[in-house]
């Protein structure tokens, strides 16, 4: 689901009101304005048409609630003079104007004749075409009309006035009829005032009214975010849309005069509510779990025993809210309605039920089937019923007796609701995914299209992986690059720059093809320094940087670039945003952004749906409440998952490296910092023989270790269904290695030990969890995930040492002062210092040297002949890259509140 976080957060809390002497003075102004209004209406006139237009204008400009009688006095007179009064030459517009005022008031023997010659009459077409929309079945004369005046006025719209024009142009997207009230009262105030011929009194009123039932709202909206927030459903329901301030647009449509206050909130509150149920229904719950939800309402069993947790919560909250209805209506002497509430929400949750039981048995209804049960799956007959609630003596028994036999305005609202929103959301989706390959075709051709240089394609290679959609090509650019490869040692175009040779170099490199460095030599004068041309191209310095990030072990012309393209960025830093900019601007293809939002988009939901399933597996193993002494972050080790493989096929390894990822956080905790020196040795120990008994283990250690079993299980399940029955064995291996290891540095605590900086390594490969985080990786691959990789992942791999060593160096590094302030092993920090007498600032750049020796280690790897796919290999490169980003400046997995949250939000 792509359920962006709410953006409103508690923006009406802040809501400041007016001070008395403001608002005293505001009120006699207010009743001044009215009583003007008021003079106009009841005044002596000749001409029905004034007072239609007046009316209009009144009810058009949300002010019509201020003098319903006289309205209906007025509108009563045109009526009972219809059948025999014409006014001379009489137009369309007042023919039309009178038609739909006299029926929205409820007279329904109107005729709607209409004659002469309207086809240039645009004024009289636009009134036409907003009262055909109060036409009822057998009018044909007016089905007709429709089709032809939304012709004729989409014809005229080019040639009309502004005026005339705005309000031709809303009318055809949302006809007055059928637009929320309060949204065409605030689009014509801004047209009204526009008009030459506008009353002053009537528009002073109509923005006077406006402000006062703003800051209405904004009360309101201040009272219902403080109840949403106490509710807290962000952080404990965080699957669903949170949108209670949006909810608030469905009752402001009900209602938006202030006397309505209350049926507001009321119906506010139901459809936020109403709205998490659906998401829990449509894309959360168990088909097991909703059964089960549906008969603890059906028996509105308030211990809500046995439902899970997320149910648990949300229950309780329908459950307060049907309580606060209560409170306030038997104070009204309503009593009956918690009773037609109550029964509202069990209707409602079992339609949702018997939808998701058609999804769960890919049931597919008949259109009768569908349309029947979607009257209540809608929600609009709970919605209704929450309004009445709030509507005093206006919502009686009678009403609500009446609600409950499916009154036929009830279901045609419910059914249109139901159908607008499959055809939209159902067109959407098309719509989409017609575009998507569209714009795919269109970038495929320009990556075969023949081109004379290759520093065009490269250039496009290189937006594409960048802007994240080269998974689409993969097959393309592979071609691409094997032929700019093949060509290397012979072909240069004319003044090559050092963008492309470094471009080019960075973009080889990362194929797996062994380029040699010596083309940089090109840039280096007779003494071997870089020359001066290129001290000022930020442009090629920057992919010059970037392809420095490639080197291996013995190119020391690469080593000696960084430090000198570092420096020179740093001091060109303040002039870049104008240069890149217009670099930017011009490289600019509509076509490959928009493909990347798209895709980007499309990923997202992808993305929130693995959450989805991980947070329910999550909250069922309760460690939060089981475990409270460690760090409960599964949502951050969705990171580690989502830097590994972030395309769609890797869906089922990620969701096992997450998994994986986050027992690991546990268990790290639980030897670091909680378990005693005994209990961590009968924990290894029980690993050791898989002793799925855990017998003689405290709760908390039976707890984690149920967990771990329970993961590899699943694991089992999942392998043995590919035909790959070995990964448990594998990933059990890899559990009983990393255990091992946590052992060793508890024991070295416990003994005050400092190992040597070689020990302290050699055991960090796997204390580093890295070792295990790939087999669970592997276990997710398919086929790629074969049996070889395995048995090769076993024999400690150089690039699997690499990757491991180089996290465990940088935790160290950056965590170091943290760890030093609780009792924790000694570190590489304290290992380097003590082996070698130095201080710490010099521990930390030498170990800083080590962790660049194994980027190039890692890198050599990468460049090899591999027998395994390169997506194997890559599992190890892009753990490493995850270390880099979450550890920058500070351990932004302990500390998740800032930078690695903002980083999360931005990507699901």
């Amino acid at each position: 689901m792509d359920y962006h976080p709410s953006v409103w957060g508690d923006h009406f809390i802040k809501h400041l009101a007016d001070d008395d002497e403001t608002a005293n003075r505001r009120k006699k102004e207010h009743e001044e304005l009215k009583e003007e209004v008021r003079k106009l209406l009841v005044a002596p006139s000749n001409k029905h048409s004034e007072k239609l237009n007046l009316i209009d204008i009144i009810l058009r400009l949300g002010i019509g609630y201020h003098f319903e009688g006289e309205i209906e006095r007025v509108l009563e007179q045109v009526y009972n003079s219809y059948q025999d009064y014409h006014e001379e030459d009489e137009d369309l517009h007042t023919v039309a104007l009178r038609f739909r005022l006299l029926r929205q008031q409820g007279y329904n023997d109107v005729k709607g004749n209409f004659e002469g010659r309207i086809m240039n009459d645009a004024k009289g077409l636009l009134s036409l075409y907003e009262a055909l929309y109060l036409r009822v079945h057998g009018e044909d004369i007016l089905d007709e009309a429709l089709a032809f005046t939304k012709t004729h006025l989409k014809l005229m719209l080019p040639r009309l006035d502004s005026i005339l024009g705005k309000l031709v142009a809303h009318a055809l997207e949302r006809p007055l009829y059928r637009d929320v009230q309060r949204h065409a009262h605030y689009h014509f105030i801004s047209i009204y005032q526009q008009d030459e011929a506008h009353n002053p009194a009537l528009l002073k009123l109509a923005k006077l009214d406006f402000n006062h039932l703003q800051k209405l709202y904004q009360k309101e909206l201040n009272a219902l975010t403080k109840w949403w927030l106490e509710l807290d459903f962000k952080r404990k329901l965080p699957f669903a849309r949170d949108r209670m301030v949006e909810t608030y647009f469905w009752a402001l449509g009900a209602f938006f005069e202030p006397q309505f206050a209350t049926a507001r909130l009321m119906l506010t509150k139901a459809t936020a509510l109403v709205s998490y149920e659906d998401d829990i229904y449509d894309a959360y719950g168990t088909i097991e779990e909703l059964e089960l939800f549906t008969e603890t309402v059906r028996r509105w069993d308030t211990s809500a025993q046995g439902l899970p947790e997320y149910l648990r919560v949300f229950f309780d909250a329908v459950i307060g809210f049907v309580n606060d209805v209560k409170e306030h209506t038997v104070k009204e002497g309503r009593s009956y309605c918690e009773f037609f509430i109550k029964e509202a929400e069990k209707n409602q949750t079992q339609s949702h039920l018997t939808e998701a039981r058609w999804l769960s048995d890919n049931y597919v209804p008949t259109l009768e089937e569908y349309r029947r049960n979607g009257v209540y799956s809608s929600t609009y007959p709970l919605l209704a019923a929450a309004t009445f609630c709030g509507l005093g003596e206006l919502g009686s028994k009678e009403v609500f007796e009446w609600l409950l036999n499916d009154p036929k305005i009830m279901v045609a609202s419910s059914d249109l609701a139901r159908l607008i929103d499959d055809v939209i959301g159902h067109e959407t989706a098309n719509r989409r995914k017609k575009e998507h390959e569209e714009l795919k075709e269109e970038v495929r051709k320009l990556l075969v299209a023949p081109s004379n240089k290759h520093s065009e394609k490269l250039n496009l290679i290189d937006i594409i992986l960048r802007l994240g959609i080269g998974y689409h090509f993969e097959g393309e650019i592979e071609r691409v690059l094997e032929q700019v490869y093949n060509s290397y040692q012979d072909y240069h175009e004319e003044d090559e720059d050092l963008h492309t040779v470094a471009l080019r170099f960075r973009l080889l490199r990362q194929q797996g093809y062994n380029v040699s460095c010596e083309v940089f030599n090109n840039f280096k004068d007779v003494k071997g320094n870089f020359e001066g041309r290129i001290m000022n191209d930020a442009k090629g310095l920057l992919s010059l940087y970037e392809a420095l990030y490639l080197r291996v072990h013995g190119e020391d012309i690469l080593d000696e670039a960084l430090a000198f393209t570092k420096s020179h960025l740093k001091l060109m830093l303040p002039q870049l945003d104008s240069i890149l900019g217009k670099l930017q601007d011009e490289a600019h293809n509509p076509a490959l952004l928009k493909l990347a939002k798209l895709d980007f988009n499309h990923l997202q939901k992808l993305y929130q749906k693995e959450l989805n399933a991980l947070s329910k597996w999550w909250l069922e193993l309760d460690f939060k409440r089981k475990l409270p002494f460690a760090r409960d972050r599964m949502v951050e080790t969705y990171f580690w998952a989502l830097g590994a493989f972030f395309e769609p096929q890797f869906a089922t390894a990620r969701c096992m490296l997450t998994k994986a990822t986050a027992l690991v956080s546990y268990e790290d905790d639980i030897y670091d910092a909680y378990g005693t020196i005994e209990e961590l040795e009968l924990f290894t120990e029980t690993v050791k023989r898989w002793d799925t008994s855990a017998q003689g283990l405290p709760e908390y250690l039976r707890v984690f270790f149920d967990a771990v079993i329970g993961f590899v299980n699943d694991v089992k399940e999942h392998t043995v269904k590919e035909g790959r029955s070995y990964c448990e064995f594998f990933i059990k291996e890899a559990e009983k290695n990393q255990t091992q290891s946590h052992l060793t540095e508890a024991r070295w605590l416990s003994d005050n030990y400092v190992p040597t900086l070689e020990e302290y390594r050699r055991n960090g490969v796997y204390s580093s969890t890295y070792p295990l985080l790939a087999a669970a990786t592997f276990c997710g691959l398919g086929e790629l995930g074969s049996k070889e990789v395995f048995e090769w992942l076993l024999n400690d791999p150089k690039i699997m040492v690499a990757s491991s060593d180089l996290a465990r160096l940088i935790d160290d590094v950056i965590g170091h002062e943290f760890e030093q302030q609780r009792q924790h092993v000694a570190s590489s920090v304290e290992c380097y210092m003590k082996q070698n007498g130095v201080s710490k600032q010099k521990a930390y750049e030498e170990l800083n040297k080590l962790i660049e020796s194994d980027w190039k280690d890692l890198n050599e790897e990468l460049l090899k002949q591999a027998a395994f796919p390169k997506q194997v290999l890559a599992v190890f490169l892009n753990l490493a890259r995850v270390m880099v980003v979450l550890y920058k400046d500070f351990d932004g997995y302990t500390e998740a509140r800032t930078r690695t949250k903002d980083m999360l939000e931005a990507l699901i």
